[in-house]
């Protein structure tokens, strides 16, 4: 396993003798919330897959919903983001005000990267100009609703089809569901994020392990080791590229049934059955040109008789992926589970 010199989280780490220059650390990501989509659902979570697409980059990313708590007088909730790049993975947890926009101002925190001991978070970096944590970006201007029924991996979800307007005239376009707790978003197309569900559920509980020391006592600890002469270093992960050769079955919308095959070389085709054509369609539907973006992720241009465009296939696990389609236009225009068969 390789290993970078450590991050300067917080602006404090530039106090470690380390070779390298600091840089910031990957898993603290922005959060986009849909205006009024947010539930406090206790233990519930959600996992996505999300795309930057001004960096063009991947990665998985959890919400999760564990209990209340009350401090000074104020009652909060308990959230944890886990974000995973493949490179790092950072958990992140925070007791956030309850607003009916979603998470609000911040009480307390704390902060676990693999490999390292978790710290909790001063509260002056919670808040204000020095606001380190809770990134949330509120996506509001609701400029069109229209209600929809769909499934989701073969469970039918009752939810919406949304439109918002941000202030630049960009447009955000979700599926939204309140079953789906507790983000409510299905799929996102952003003018900057593009975010896909894989999976959600209930029974959540912490994800950082040990407990929370000082941040000052997390950096002492650093600037101890450093000085002693060991090398101060953030753990750099290297996950395995799944093992996605095989046929996999879309689950849902019109192609729902119908079969892919994927080899490990990147190219990815479907497999014309009389029994499961693509709406309607008599022919092969195949994406062209494919491009590995990741170990786990692969889009190319969709070319079949019943839908056209781009696709993009992103590989949460060795069993499932996320099919997202956009048509010529750039519009989306598919979602659907995969499942290897």
């Amino acid at each position: 396993m390789r290993a970078r010199p450590a991050a300067a989280l917080l602006g404090v780490l530039l106090l470690v003798p380390v070779a390298s220059p600091a840089q910031d650390i990957k898993g603290q990501k922005p959060v986009l919330i849909l205006d009024g989509a947010f539930q406090f659902t206790p233990r519930s979570w959600g996992s996505y897959i999300v795309h930057n697409k001004t960096a063009d980059e991947y990665y998985a990313f959890t919400m999760a919903v564990l209990n209340d708590e009350t401090r000074k007088g104020r009652t909060g909730t308990w959230l944890e983001i886990d974000v995973d790049t493949g490179k790092e993975r950072v958990v992140t947890r925070m007791l956030a005000e309850k607003t009916p926009s979603g998470p609000g101002e911040l009480m307390a925190g704390a902060v676990w990267i693999e490999g390292m001991k978790p710290f909790s978070i001063p509260e002056k970096y919670l808040s204000g100009d020095e606001k380190e944590v809770g990134q949330f970006n509120v996506a509001r201007g609701k400029s069109r609703v229209e209600p929809r029924t769909f499934t989701h991996d073969g469970r039918q979800v009752r939810g919406y089809y949304a439109e918002f307007t941000d202030d630049k005239g960009g447009v955000t376009r979700a599926l939204v569901s309140a079953e789906v707790a507790p983000m409510g978003v299905v799929w996102v197309d952003a003018p900057d994020t593009e975010m896909f569900l894989s999976d959600w559920g209930s029974g959540a509980e912490t994800r950082v392990k040990g407990r929370p020391m000082s941040m000052w006592l997390w950096v002492m600890d650093l600037v101890a080791r450093g000085l002693s002469g060991d090398e101060v270093v953030i753990p750099e992960r290297k996950l395995a590229a799944p093992v996605i050769a095989g046929v996999w079955e879309e689950r849902d919308g019109p192609c729902a049934g119908s079969q892919w095959t994927v080899d490990a070389a990147g190219a990815a085709g479907r497999g014309a059955r009389s029994a499961a054509r693509c709406a309607g369609s008599a022919g092969e539907e195949v994406v062209r040109t494919a491009v590995w973006k990741t170990p786990r992720v692969v889009a190319g241009d969709l070319d079949g008789t019943g839908r056209k465009g781009v696709a993009t296939i992103m590989f949460a696990s060795d069993t499932q992926a996320v099919l997202a389609g956009k048509d010529p236009a750039g519009t989306p225009a598919a979602f659907s589970v995969l499942r290897k068969r």
